[in-house]
């Protein structure tokens, strides 16, 4: 149980990115099949969708962290080894957001 939510934790927003599209998706994938082949989408399927859309949301979530996430976090770890007496934002850059925020 401790791997599966550390494994959501560190997936957390490539989990947030990939589970809507993969939903639609294989909603979209039985939809078709279901018309090609002739049978009706029902409870009995619902399984099936349940099963598949996890398989995938965890096959593209892993794929989004390993080739997207983990790359941009390597280069910040980089970025604030080589400079760490200068923050990437100051007080100046905060204060500038706070006003272009609220006007």
């Amino acid at each position: 149980m401790e791997k599966i939510l550390d494994f959501i934790g560190i997936h957390s927003y490539s989990l947030y990115i990939v589970h809507l599209a993969v939903f639609s998706f294989t909603q979209e994938i039985m939809f078709r099949l279901s018309k090609y082949y002739g049978f009706s989408i029902g409870s009995s399927l619902t399984v099936y969708y349940f099963v598949l859309s996890m398989l995938l949301i965890m096959a593209f979530t892993e794929i989004l962290y390993r080739c997207v996430e983990k790359p941009f976090i390597m280069k910040a770890k980089k970025i604030s080894i080589l400079n760490p007496e200068k923050p990437l934002l100051d007080n100046a850059d905060f204060r500038y957001l706070e006003q272009s925020i609220y006007r």
